[in-house]
């Protein structure tokens, strides 16, 4: 697939049908706004993957362990903005 104009016109409608129920059973509205293709896809993947990545770091900076099983623990959580909590 190179644009979504190579994918079926029933293909798009089943899929964003998929959405639009989905969401609308779980109480929330779902509005397709537009469609793109898989070079728009891949730049959403990617800018996700960096969004969890920082996430993880900040949630390990909590008390979660890290990836070699050392934990960091924030011992002051009012301290002054810009202070040191390591």
């Amino acid at each position: 697939m190179r644009t979504v104009k190579d994918l079926n016109k029933n293909l798009l409608e089943e899929v964003e049908h998929f959405f639009v129920s989905y969401n609308e059973m779980a109480g929330k509205q779902f509005v397709p706004l537009s469609w793109h293709g898989p070079n728009r896809a891949k730049k959403l993947v990617g800018e996700g993957i960096e969004k969890a990545k920082k996430q993880g770091k900040s949630e390990r900076s909590e008390g979660q362990p890290s990836r070699n099983g050392h934990s960091k623990v924030k011992m002051n959580r009012h301290a002054a903005p810009g202070a040191s909590q390591e």
